[in-house]
């Protein structure tokens, strides 16, 4: 029974079988094409997950092989996505089991192990039955603190390397780099890149190393090679010509890896520390478009070297855009910051710190921009004092001190010249001599003479002085010249206006008063006083001053400056004094120090006689006249005697009334006398005869006196 049992069951069994195919229950063959898409990831260095973008791709079909059959290659796309599309059975017609290799490769770069460069990193997708339904594949590193993955991270800094490079070139490729990763240190050689485990999630380090690459692709540095770090003056252990080349060389590896992610604006992924403006190595951070981070120490600093590319690019003053300023170098490959400085200046329309050039106003101007930017770097001299807001003294001339700058304490800028330019850079007015060695110069009496007097291109003594520091560096191999920023410094002056267009006399007294009551003296002592570029809210004692010492100093009145350094317009008088050319000062209170004007007093002498009778001299006097001496009045013609008076302290002499001898009509009037500067003669024609007038009359006339100057003489007549 169990027997039979089994066989029924057996033909029950291939019943069913042929049944089945008959009515067309077997499987359809599969779709000709299977699609396999997906994305490649890796983990950043706060554990988020970021594309692979443009890493080569092999798609797989393990067959049995040890690695299995390559169908396809390709890469990723720039946001880390993929497509592939292949026959999903093999020849014999069996299924494929598919997968998907991402490689630590990619156009112009391969990521590979320090024993076996070209042995690139990998991360494969498990092997998939092909099916004709579309595949999708999600590949990430897997574990995040992983070689595999850090080199994931360094394929994804140097697609941005690459790109940044082919901007540089034209669109054209600049070949391939090995990175052997980890390795024992960080650096660059030939077509090869070395970086340690730590680095492996630094951007700034993994394209800085590439910017070398760039460079020598470029031509643009050779590579001295040697320990270096930031904020360091490299000529300190290397000497000044290998300490300078190699902050160039290290300083413009830096800004190539930099600015190609500002450009590439690598700050969208979102990766940490990648596209800002500073330098990262691990907890090291040297922002290149401010001090954070460190000061720069010179010209064989690389920091330093670094934010002058950067200053050059992203100074709205200077504006070079990142192309202009890798052609600039690249025409004529300089190997230090001197070398390369006059051609980025040039480029951005800046005048050389040579002074080579004749000078033009836009382009001084703009190599001061340059100066300014380069101060904070220490490269160039930097002037300490004086400062703005310090007045320059007509006689006081002021100590000048300053930071050298250079290439650090043992190789400074050893040669300096200190340059004065009018404020508008078109006139530079005075030139130092050289000083060697020293950071200070103190101008002679004649110096500073000269540098206070110089004009500009309008045929004046300018409002305002830019003052500039000239450095160069002496030390084999010469550096520079470099110039500081300009400090500017005003130059302060007062005007003096007399209120009469005819000048100015002193203070009138005795028959000069007179007459000046009468409406009839000439000439006025008072005159307008304004000043500007002074200290601000300072009392000053405006001051007549002989500068021989021939009179004692006058004390006119005391002033006090407005906050921004200036004497509003006053009216001021001149007292009772002796007459000639006086300085007028404005004088800091409690100090030496003064800034003058010249002014002319002149002297007069007055004669007021009776109009009834011109013969009879009423008063006779003079204002102005030397303290001490005696005036001699003649009258002519006929034998009359000298007549003198004796000048008193204040410059003011008095004759007695007398009758004049009729010995003519009109008769002569000569008066000899001195003042501070000369002794001269005046002559007067005055009426003489005892005719009546109803009325008066008044005489006055200008004398030319001997040695130039100018005298008034006037005569009143009074009514009878």
């Amino acid at each position: 029974m169990r027997i039979r049992r089994q066989a029924t069951a057996a033909a029950l069994l291939s019943g069913l079988a042929v049944a089945g195919a008959g009515m067309g229950f077997a499987s359809a063959a599969p779709p000709t094409n299977t699609v396999v898409k997906g994305t490649v990831s890796y983990y950043a260095s706060d554990g988020t997950q970021h594309r692979s973008r443009t890493v080569h791709l092999e798609l797989r079909d393990a067959d049995g092989s040890a690695q299995g059959r390559l169908l396809h290659q390709g890469k990723t796309s720039a946001t880390g996505s993929f497509r592939f599309t292949t026959t999903t059975v093999r020849a014999n017609g069996q299924p494929r089991r598919l997968f998907v290799v991402a490689r630590s490769e990619g156009d112009g770069f391969i990521v590979g192990r320090p024993a076996q460069p070209t042995a690139t990193y990998s991360m494969s997708s498990a092997p998939k039955q092909a099916t004709g339904t579309a595949q999708s594949v999600g590949l990430v590193s897997p574990v995040a603190s992983s070689q595999q993955n850090g080199a994931f991270s360094i394929a994804d800094a140097l697609v941005s390397g690459v790109a940044f490079g082919r901007q540089l070139n034209g669109g054209i490729s600049l070949g391939s780099t090995s990175v052997l990763f980890p390795d024992t240190d960080s650096n660059n050689t030939d077509s090869t890149i070395r970086l340690r485990m730590q680095d492996r999630y630094d951007w700034d380090v993994i394209l800085h190393e590439y910017g070398h690459y760039l460079a020598r692709k470029g031509f643009l540095t050779t590579l001295p090679g040697a320990k270096h770090s930031f904020f360091t003056n490299l000529s300190e252990s290397l000497g000044k010509s290998k300490g300078t080349s190699l902050a160039w060389s290290e300083g413009l590896a830096t800004w190539l890896g930099v600015v190609g992610q500002q450009q590439l604006n690598v700050s969208a992924l979102g990766i940490p520390k990648a596209g800002d403006t500073a330098y990262d190595d691990g907890g090291f951070r040297a922002d290149l478009a401010s001090s954070a981070g460190g000061a720069s120490v010179g010209e064989d600093d690389e920091a330093a070297i670094a934010r002058i590319l950067w200053l050059f690019g992203h100074t709205p003053a200077l504006g070079l855009s990142t192309d202009t300023i890798v052609s600039t170098l690249v025409a004529s490959k300089p190997t230090r910051l001197s070398a390369a400085l006059p051609l980025l200046m040039n480029a951005a329309g800046a005048a050389p710190f040579d002074d080579s050039e004749t000078p033009v106003a836009a382009r001084v101007e703009k190599s001061n921009d340059v100066a300014c930017q380069l101060t904070d770097q220490k490269v160039v001299p930097k002037l300490t004092k004086p400062a703005a807001p310090q007045v320059f003294y007509d006689n006081d001339p002021p100590t000048f001190e300053w930071d050298k700058g250079g290439a650090g304490p043992n190789f400074p800028l050893t040669r300096f010249t200190i340059q004065f330019w009018s404020a508008d850079w078109q006139t530079r007015l005075y030139e130092s001599p050289a000083v060697i060695g020293k950071a200070s110069w103190k101008p002679s009496e004649s110096q500073w003479q000269a540098a206070m007097e110089a004009i500009d291109a309008s045929g004046t003594p300018p409002e305002r002085v830019q003052v500039v520091i000239k450095g160069t560096g002496t030390w084999s191999p010469v550096t520079g010249p470099y110039k500081g920023c300009a400090v500017e410094i005003p130059r302060p002056a007062i005007s003096v206006t007399p209120v009469s267009s005819d000048g100015l006399r002193p203070k009138a007294s005795g028959t000069c008063a007179t007459l000046e009551a009468h409406g009839a003296l000439g000439r006025s002592n008072r005159f307008k006083l304004s000043g500007r570029g002074l200290e601000p809210s300072t009392a000053y004692d405006v001051v007549l001053h002989r500068e021989d010492g021939a009179a004692p100093d006058i004390t006119v009145t005391t002033l006090t400056t407005a906050a921004d350094g200036s004497l509003a317009e006053t009216t001021q008088e001149l007292p009772a004094m002796q007459a000639n050319r006086w300085t007028l000062q404005a004088k800091k209170a409690g100090s030496d120090a003064y800034v003058d004007t010249d002014i002319w007093v002149i002297a007069q002498y007055c004669v007021y006689y009776e109009t009834d009778d011109p013969s009879r001299v009423i008063g006779m006097g003079g204002i102005g006249f030397k303290a001490g001496t005696q005036v001699t009045v003649t009258w002519s013609p006929g034998p009359n005697a000298p007549r003198t008076s004796s000048v008193g302290s204040s410059g003011d002499w008095e004759d007695q009334p007398h009758t004049v001898p009729c010995a003519a009509d009109p008769m002569q009037l000569a008066v000899t006398g001195s003042t501070l500067d000369d002794t001269s003669t005046g002559v007067l024609t005055a009426p003489c005869h005892a005719t009546r007038h109803d009325g008066s009359g008044a005489s006055a006339r200008s004398v030319t006196a001997a040695g130039g100057a100018a005298e008034i003489v006037t005569a009143y007549g009074r009514r009878s």
